[in-house]
């Protein structure tokens, strides 16, 4: 068990491939069809095109991509480098600010909602600028050991913010399903706290594979909600005031 750092890298060759971290690979691909299946069955199911409903697809849609494109970085990190990982990095960034919009699109009154879709949009295009700056102008190192930290709080933070504390007033003012994505913001604390501090199990299966897992757990969580709140189908539909942007 490591805390505080990471195992050496795992390499395994096939044919003529070095492959890194293949059980990263395993995990992100695994959390990539989850979404993918989410957004699927979201999409499909609903009645109606309500800006909730739209954007909880879309994130689900291109966080599945972001898994993706994260569980090829991982693998091909001999040959991608570090650089690699932006693609999923910068595809997170985007995935965060869809649920964002969610949530904030059920919030009834039309000046917090102007409000906050502006500050969503402002740290959106704050972040793809970080990620753009360290590309060009920083080291592969830096961006192999320091890159993805503010990544990861942004994710962290946005997901429990919106999900968890909107996620908790809309439970109080709409209808008590919405508690669901609490549940599911308390499912992913344990992600935070491994991936932060670098909690290792096992080699193969060390702080990304552990935080995938509860993350994925949290997405289901979170797709419950959607589920219940879309079968109840009772709440203002706020797509009838404005249309997604």
């Amino acid at each position: 068990m490591l805390i505080g750092e990471d195992y050496p890298k795992i390499k395994i060759q096939l044919g003529n491939y070095l492959v890194y971290e293949p059980n990263v690979f395993i995990t992100d691909v695994l959390m990539s069809i989850a979404c993918f299946l989410f957004a699927y069955h979201i999409y499909k199911s609903i009645t109606y095109k309500s800006e909730f409903m739209k954007w909880w697809s879309l994130f689900f849609l291109i966080f599945g991509f972001s898994s993706l494109a994260g569980a090829l970085g991982h693998a091909f990190f001999h040959y991608w480098g570090p650089e690699g990982k932006v693609i999923c990095w910068l595809t997170s960034v985007i995935a965060v600010y869809a649920i964002e919009r969610a949530m904030i699109s059920k919030l009834i009154e039309v000046k917090f909602y102007n409000f906050f879709v502006l500050l969503s949009k402002i740290k959106m295009a704050y972040f793809m600028g970080y990620l753009l700056l360290i590309c060009f102008y920083f080291s592969s190192n830096y961006i192999d050991t320091k890159g993805f930290t503010p990544i990861a709080i942004n994710t962290i933070g946005s997901v429990f913010l919106s999900a968890g504390f909107v996620g908790w007033y809309l439970s109080k003012r709409l209808n008590s399903h919405y508690k669901w994505f609490i549940y599911g913001v308390c499912m992913m604390v344990p992600a935070a706290f491994i991936f932060l501090m670098k909690i290792s199990f096992f080699r193969w299966f060390d702080k990304n594979d552990l935080s995938h897992l509860f993350i994925t757990l949290g997405f289901f969580l979170f797709y419950k909600a959607i589920k219940l709140i879309e079968s109840e189908n009772k709440e203002p539909i706020f797509n009838d005031v404005l249309s997604v942007e």
